[in-house]
């Protein structure tokens, strides 16, 4: 099991992500940066560094199937027991560079919170492994995407001080996004607005005003930053994206 640079130092106190995203603006989100890459209902993702299965749901609600794939015993044994009894999906312990090699026609690769986690050479082998499956899908590969934690973003440096399972010596790779570049992407969008605990709180119709678009530039008080590539043609901005006013 390859961990250098993937595991928490105490996963289980990470609580914050045992809660679902699975409200509107999230979900909305993401089924943007779907239409984006050109994923549909039925296709196959694997989502790296897939953690207690929360972004997993998503992925499911959306129609894919997943290979969910997690390094960490503890967080693989919370997603086994969240997600195991849904179908469309799978749930591998296993890091980058340790893709399995049964793997089904696989039409794009995605994470969440996951390449601040990486250091230089675990990035390499994820650039490895994606490359390798893009050759092995060919044309049926559309792409991959990371949504990250946007650095601009105030809350971050605030929730990791405050929140007893997180740690700055885990968390700081959010502002080191170079590293990232040895990942060639096409595409690069800003996106969110309400953090998940607080979308919680608000009525789905008040929740449904709340702008959920792909901005094409950084945006300061965006909670995400959207990274990836899209096989087979150049990137071009979404129906739905926009600059910021």
């Amino acid at each position: 099991m390859n961990e250098s640079s993937t595991l928490y130092q105490n996963p289980a106190r990470h609580t914050y992500m045992d809660a679902s995203n699975t409200d509107g603006h999230h979900r909305s989100i993401l089924d943007n940066v779907l239409t984006y890459v050109g994923l549909r209902p039925g296709d196959h993702v694997i989502e790296v560094g897939s953690g207690s299965g929360r972004y997993s749901e998503l992925l499911l609600a959306a129609g894919l199937r997943v290979t969910a794939i997690e390094p960490d015993h503890v967080l693989y044994e919370k997603s086994l027991a969240r997600l195991s009894t849904r179908s469309n999906i799978r749930i591998v312990r296993a890091g980058v560079g340790e893709l399995p090699s049964d793997l089904e026609p696989v039409h794009a690769v995605c994470g969440f919170h996951v390449l601040h986690h990486l250091d230089a050479s675990s990035l390499d082998r994820l650039k490895t492994d994606i490359d390798q499956i893009a050759f092995r899908q060919d044309s049926r590969f559309r792409g991959w995407f990371f949504v990250e934690p946007n650095p601009f973003n105030i809350l971050y440096p605030v929730q990791i001080t405050i929140h007893p399972g997180m740690k700055w010596r885990e968390e700081r790779g959010i502002w080191a996004q170079a590293r990232y570049r040895r990942l060639p992407w096409n595409f690069r969008f800003a996106a969110g607005l309400i953090p998940p605990q607080l979308c919680r709180l608000i009525r789905p119709a008040l929740l449904k005003r709340v702008p959920n678009r792909l901005w094409e530039t950084r945006v300061p008080w965006a909670l995400y930053e959207v990274f990836g590539a899209r096989m087979g043609s150049h990137a071009e901005a979404p129906s739905n994206a926009t600059r910021p006013l």
